[in-house]
């Protein structure tokens, strides 16, 4: 079980701060291909006491490891299908390829999955994240 310490067990809290965290410009940099999901994942570079300068919220930069954790857990397509819809962008063929914002049908294409196929692992992913994280 994962633990979260500085924010809420509220699962739309976590990943809304996951996101911040993750940031869209850096999502599936040159860090993915070294084994990060977001990109943004680098034990070296993770300052976890510091505060976020690029935004005026503040980042819970643990949580957002932990919940990064997660989101690696989950089974390939299941986490293919959730980063897209999360970030938009998907990777084919070792690919970076760009979706249209909240357009599940162009998602579903490129991934090659049908829309009911699609919006199934999307549940089971979320549904996934929650129970093994523990978030409500």
């Amino acid at each position: 079980m994962f633990k979260f310490t500085q924010l809420d067990l509220n699962f739309d809290i976590q990943e809304r701060n996951w996101r911040r965290w993750a940031g869209g410009k850096s999502y599936l940099n040159h860090l993915y291909w070294n084994g990060c999901m977001t990109g943004r994942l680098q034990d070296s570079a993770i300052q976890l006491s510091e505060s976020a300068s690029d935004t005026s919220d503040e980042i819970a930069k643990l949580d957002a490891y932990v919940f990064n954790q997660v989101v690696m857990w989950l089974p390939e397509m299941h986490r293919k299908v959730y980063l897209a819809y999360v970030f938009n962008k998907a990777v084919l063929g070792g690919k970076v390829k760009a979706t249209r914002a909240g357009d599940i049908s162009h998602q579903c294409a490129l991934l090659g999955l049908t829309k009911y196929r699609y919006e199934q692992l999307l549940d089971l992913a979320v549904k996934m994240i929650k129970r093994e994280s523990g978030l409500v």
